[in-house]
This record gives C-alpha cells, sequence and structure tokens, in this order.
C-alpha cells in the first residue's frame, strides 16, 4: 500500500470517528453546523494539510472524507432521536 493511500484511507477513518464523536459531545448543535464544519475541516485538510506533508489534494478523497463525517454524525442522530424526530409517522425507527 502506498503512503497516499494510507493516508487517505486513515483521514476517511479519522473523520468518521469525529463525526460520531462530535455528534455524541455537541448534541445542543445542530447537525447542520456540524456537518458544514466537518466539510470545511475535510477541505482545510486537503488544501493545506496534505500538501504541507508533500502529497497531492484530491476533490475525490476530499468529498469521501467529508462524507464519512457526515455519515457518522447522522448515524449518532438517527441513534439519539431516531429517523422521524420533527414529526410522528408509522414508518418511522424509534
Amino acid at each position: 500500500m502506498s503512503r497516499r493511500l494510507a493516508i487517505d484511507i486513515g483521514l476517511v477513518v479519522a473523520f468518521a470517528l469525529l463525526g460520531i464523536a462530535s455528534r455524541f459531545a455537541l448534541q445542543a448543535t445542530e447537525t447542520r453546523l456540524q456537518i458544514l464544519a466537518a466539510w470545511v475541516l475535510a477541505l482545510a485538510v486537503d488544501r493545506i494539510g496534505k500538501p504541507a506533508v508533500a502529497l497531492r489534494p484530491s476533490r475525490t478523497w476530499c468529498a469521501l472524507t467529508a462524507a464519512s463525517a457526515t455519515a457518522g454524525m447522522l448515524t449518532v442522530r438517527w441513534h439519539l432521536e431516531g429517523l422521524c424526530p420533527h414529526h410522528y409517522a408509522p414508518h418511522c425507527l424509534p
């Protein structure tokens, strides 16, 4: 496995764990604001952090990194609040 691939996969996993931890820790904060912050952070890591360690930025890996954080946050939100917290519907899971 190349160094670049290992770093990219590590970032995806790290951002997924970051999304899970941030949603558990900051339950009073709106999820959409946390998602926006994760996307901005992923973009900053891709555009500033990677060139600092002699790696090329990649839009694909940046999007995968941000999407993994988003998926982690949404998973925790659904775990805490259910799938449809804004209204009752028989098809929603508790």
